[in-house]
């Protein structure tokens, strides 16, 4: 009898141990490197759609979008679609869609995304949860737009823009923080629940829901926000 369940016990063992070895190897760290030549393009359409994760996205004075994700769940390999239709590109990225994800604190994948100053951009970010920090102060932006779920969003569009910019955001639950320039005319629109606001009253003013500042409606360019925010904290800052 002895015999028997020292066996029983053997074979449990043994079976846990195959099981931690499938996986490790299911769970190794994966990194994807893409890069994307824009140059001699007008236009490039941005999507991106993570679920899970974090999300890192610069700029360099280049003709190349560039991509590096780094992740350890195969099936959080992303997808990327490239088309070219005569002078635009539509380059979209995105997280495969799971009927259930799920991250532990072991979990890895981060997206870091580096555009070209070059050429003009107009950018769509979908995110579940996840923090979000996007440095698009020198991107050629037309227009942005962003949903998020949960998470911290840090915004940099203090940029000198040559264009208006118009620009889209929803937050769900988490710290949003937005820079913008002093040199631009800014106008935005808060449209709150349950959130906190800090507001730099040295360069904006409200009327209501909407905050300039002092170069509103003085200058020929003019960046409009609309800030839909359920539940977390809004900061909004002029450039230092």
């Amino acid at each position: 009898m002895k015999r028997k369940y020292l066996k029983q016990i053997c074979i449990i063992i043994i079976a846990s141990f195959l099981i931690g070895c499938t996986y490790n190897s299911t769970n190794k760290v994966r990194e994807q490197n893409n890069t994307f030549n824009v140059s001699n393009l007008k236009t490039v359409n941005v999507g991106i759609n993570l679920k899970v994760g974090t999300l890192n996205i610069n700029s360099s004075n280049s003709n190349n979008i560039s991509s590096k994700i780094i992740f350890n769940k195969s099936e959080w390999k992303p997808i990327i679609e490239d088309i070219k239709n005569n002078n635009s590109e539509d380059l979209n990225i995105s997280q495969p869609n799971m009927s259930k994800i799920s991250k532990s604190n072991k979990d890895i994948n981060k997206w870091k995304l580096n555009f070209s100053e070059n050429v003009p951009v107009n950018m769509t970010i979908k995110t579940g949860v996840g923090d979000v920090t996007a440095d698009l102060r020198k991107v050629q932006l037309n227009k942005l737009d962003i949903d998020m779920g949960t998470g911290k969003l840090n915004l940099d569009i203090s940029g000198d823009y040559k264009k208006n910019l118009n620009v889209n955001l929803n937050c769900g639950v988490g710290e949003t923080t937005i820079h913008f320039p002093k040199n631009i005319g800014v106008k935005v629109k808060i449209k709150k629940h349950f959130i906190a606001k800090a507001i730099d009253s040295t360069w904006f003013t409200n009327n209501g829901d909407e905050y300039t500042n002092s170069n509103y409606g003085k200058t020929n360019v003019t960046i409009y926000a609309i800030v839909n925010a359920n539940v977390g904290k809004i900061n909004i800052e002029a450039d230092k």
